[in-house]
């Protein structure tokens, strides 16, 4: 969505955000939990710290990256020439028409 915006800074920080996080929480839930380097996945630790990696990545593209100036609009000039419907419904008549201001 940022590069689609035109937001290419913001688009790479995101990318850069949602691969740095998990492999950071991979490597960390690597440390902490697999003395050996033996097996290749150590247990759910590690799934769960790329889970919470890319929970924190999503969270700070949204907070921080995810944000862009609304364009300011120039107030149009309001034109004096105006038509409005009129119904007027009552218990014996009724009324309907057009009102003008000019």
């Amino acid at each position: 969505m940022h590069f689609a915006h035109g937001n290419v800074k913001q688009g790479f920080g995101s990318l850069g955000l949602r691969i740095a996080l998990p492999v950071l929480g991979m490597g960390v839930a690597w440390d902490a939990g697999c003395g050996d380097y033996d097996s290749v996945f150590c247990g759910p630790e590690i799934f769960v710290s790329i889970a919470v990696g890319g929970l924190a990545a999503m969270t700070l593209d949204a907070a921080l990256l995810a944000w862009e100036t609304a364009p300011q609009k120039t107030p149009r000039a309001q034109s004096t020439f105006r038509l409005t419907p009129v119904l007027d419904v009552r218990r014996r008549r009724g009324l309907a028409g057009v009102t003008g201001r000019f």
